[in-house]
């Protein structure tokens, strides 16, 4: 059943009575129940070199049209893409030309053809293209023409097209979006698997180690090209004199000293090094722990040569940021982002985040649309409220209240409707109807505004405050200045001084105990379970649960529905659904579903149906103490090959990981030695006993037939990336001192 807030009512009352446009933003300056002030715009102040330019590029093309005119876009038509089924319909609509492009793309990847550009429509009154064709890449016949040359060939190419008549017409409207005006969905023709749609291209350059540690999986990134090596333009920038080799020489060495550190480089049509992208152990590590929400934005600033600096960064249990990666690339286009991307996709092993956060750049949208089109990509917060500044920077240096309208419109509303109402009243207000950078903003509104993603597992990103910090970290240890080696030696001390603190974090985790502003049963449970991080803010929506009142307004027997509000806020009310059978709820503000932990009106409903504890349900792995317990699960590629290039890069994440966090402290570093070398004596008796046993039947392991069976183990590390929900075995408690060097290598049987 749905309940719609009474406060949402009063102000669309408000709306429809008011005349006075000033009287309209009062419901705006309304306090906020968080204590985190949304108002503050200054955090967004940043030195500004100029504004955004839109960029273009002119397509040539055949079958051009002269005669055309732009179409108008009928009444709701923008509202048609609100339900989209990966489908193209007619009247769908596309903020630009290539957006259309790059979803007939995707459409056309998933079915299994391919797309070719076709003619264009001209306005007859100022040349600008107003229309475009979309064909099946099978469309039409090869040309006589054509023929004649292939007759004269060595090598002939087949003839591939069939005359399909499937296509896309996608026409500008008067408002500067485009619409589908034509879609043939049939085809003359078999589809191919999507995963021979992938083109061909030459190898990367990556070090043997990345090659070894992919060999043997199929199709770790799904779509686009196995490999983009080769920039389709030339480089336009030249390095000082051995600039480029010091680089490759300092991550040839971080590769030497753990190989399970990575990187890999792109050339342009000269065979001359552009881009670069790197990522140590600890790096790809930490992603099969925390890679469900990534940050890839290429607005940071620049390094040396004005090289645009691409950090990857996520959030940890600790609600610290920690780095997946880093990227230098020349030019910002389509073709190095998709690069980037796709190269970074396989040094995690393919597996792709739940959610992206990029900045609002178009070749940045489309390359996520191409690389990771099963990600929720969103916009960064921080660099909306920037480009804010900068695009209407007369209203914010004006001395009047838009800095704190457009946040709280942004940040305070908790039902779309109420945004959509807030926004009319924005653009009224300001006289911002027909700025052009706004209409833009709100097209693209369920990529940035919060209201749109609370049912969307963000972790911690949505807050900008991450951002600025993340900016300001690296701006203390980077600077333009310095050679592309050391800028990237800056970067790692930057992510060193972020492990030293993650570190320091997870040594007082179990010895440290938080302190309970008020004690109850809920509360000391969470303390046990969470980081002291995530604790403080569960303790929180625990501490501001009390100042609810709660009101039970239906009941079934065993669903109930209770309405909660504050004493203070009346207007604002909430709505949770509990059932008493299997202890769940959800509330109308999604908290949990964005965040990962309950809220306040949740635990207020448990309080008052006598739940004094969490449900399992309700504890997300990756905010516990015990999130980096045990070992990383990977996906796999489509067919299972357990041969020893796939045992060899599972052991070495093993012992890598061991190897991490054996080096905390003296006393770790002595059980983590003890272990590995007790754990080799085992493995060489093992092999010592094999080479017995097999006398006579040796088989050749790197193929694996069907026939050959499969533990459990091994095909537990074979399963979609998870993360692995069972405890460690119990510990041992080893005095140290009693340890002798026989005790250390003799094998487990022996001992025991």
């Amino acid at each position: 059943m749905f309940y719609q807030s009474p406060y949402h009512c009063q102000q669309l009352h408000i709306f429809e009575a008011m005349e006075n446009t000033s009287q309209r933003m009062n419901w705006i300056s309304q306090p906020q129940e968080d204590n985190e002030s949304i108002y503050d715009m200054e955090e967004f102040e940043i030195e500004v070199d100029g504004l955004d330019e839109e960029s273009s590029e002119e397509i040539d093309t055949h079958d051009e049209d002269e005669d055309g005119d732009e179409i108008e876009c009928p009444e709701g038509q923008e509202k048609k893409n609100e339900v989209d089924d990966g489908k193209p319909r007619v009247g769908m609509v596309f903020e630009s030309e290539e957006h259309g492009f790059q979803y007939y793309c995707n459409y056309a990847r998933e079915m299994g053809f391919k797309v070719r550009k076709g003619g264009v429509r001209k306005s007859k009154k100022n040349d600008d293209v107003i229309g475009r064709r979309l064909y099946c890449s099978k469309e039409g016949f090869r040309e006589e023409r054509f023929k004649k040359l292939e007759a004269c060939r060595k090598r002939h190419n087949p003839e591939t097209r069939t005359g399909c008549q499937a296509k896309l017409l996608v026409n500008r409207a008067e408002n500067g979006t485009w619409v589908v005006s034509m879609f043939v969905e049939k085809h003359n023709h078999k589809f191919e698997s999507p995963t021979k749609l992938k083109g061909g291209g030459k190898v990367e350059f990556m070090m043997q180690s990345f090659s070894e540690d992919a060999r043997g999986r199929k199709d770790l990134c799904p779509t686009g090209k196995d490999a983009r090596n080769y920039l389709g333009t030339k480089r336009t920038k030249d390095f000082e004199i051995g600039d480029v080799q010091a680089l490759l020489n300092y991550l040839s060495d971080m590769q030497l000293e753990n190989p399970y550190c990575w990187y890999a480089v792109q050339l342009d049509l000269n065979g001359q090094i552009t881009n670069f992208i790197w990522a140590d152990a600890r790096s790809r590590i930490d992603y099969g722990y925390f890679g469900d929400v990534v940050c890839f934005d290429t607005s940071y600033g620049t390094s040396a040569y004005s090289i645009p600096f691409v950090p990857i960064f996520g959030v940890n249990h600790h609600l610290q940021t920690i780095l997946f990666g880093c990227v230098l690339v020349l030019d910002e286009t389509e073709d190095s982002l998709v690069w980037a991307l796709e190269t970074w996709m396989k040094a995690m092993k393919g597996c792709h985040p739940k959610v992206i956060f990029t900045n609002e750049d178009s070749a940045v949208t489309s390359a996520i649309a191409h690389v990771l089109p099963h990600s929720h990509h969103r916009f960064c917060l921080w660099n909306i409220f920037r480009n804010a500044k900068k695009r209407l920077n007369h209203l914010f240096g004006s001395g009047c209240d838009f800095g704190k309208d457009f946040s709280y419109c942004v940040r305070g509303c908790e039902t779309i409707e109420e945004f959509e109402l807030g926004w009319k009243f924005l653009l009224t207000k300001y006289n911002l109807q027909d700025n052009e950078w706004m209409k833009r903003l709100y097209f693209k509104r369920q990529q940035w505004v919060p209201v749109f993603s609370r049912d969307l597992f963000c972790g911690d990103m949505l807050t900008t405050q991450r951002s600025k910090r993340v900016r300001k970290f690296f701006k203390g240890h980077l600077s333009r200045d310095m050679s592309l080696e050391d800028f990237a030696r800056g970067v790692e001390k930057a992510v060193i001084s972020w492990r030293k603190k993650e570190t320091e974090v997870d040594s007082h985790m179990n010895q440290v105990h938080p302190s309970f502003v008020v004690r109850m049963y809920i509360g000391e449970e969470a303390a046990k379970i969470y980081t002291a991080a995530v604790f403080l803010e569960f303790q929180k929506e625990l501490i501001s649960s009390l100042r609810y009142m709660c009101e039970k307004i239906e009941d079934d027997g065993t669903v109930s529905i209770y309405k909660l509000w504050m004493l203070e806020r009346k207007n604002r009310q909430y709505i949770v659904k509990f059932s008493s059978r299997n202890i769940c709820a959800n509330c109308s503000c999604q908290k949990f579903e964005s965040m990962g932990f309950l809220c306040r009106h949740i635990l207020k409903v448990f309080f008052v149906t006598n739940v004094h504890y969490i449900p399992p349900q309700y504890i997300l792995n990756r905010w516990t103490k015990d999130a980096k317990c045990g070992a990383v699960v990977y996906q796999k590629g489509e067919q299972l090959q357990v041969g020893s290039q796939v045992r060899y890069s599972n052991l070495c994440h093993q012992a890598i990981n061991v190897a991490i966090k054996g080096a905390s402290s003296k006393e770790i570093y002595k059980v983590a030695k003890f272990s590995l070398q007790r754990a080799q004596s085992e493995v060489e008796n093992a092999m010592r006993r094999q080479a017995t046993e097999s006398i006579g039947s040796k088989k050749n392991d790197n193929v694996t037939t069907e026939k050959e069976t499969h533990t459990r183990g091994e095909c537990l590390s074979l399963l979609p990336y998870t993360f692995c929900q069972q405890q460690p075995p119990s510990s041992i408690n080893v005095d140290l001192n009693d340890l002798t060097q026989h005790d250390a290598l003799a094998p487990l049987s022996e001992q025991s």
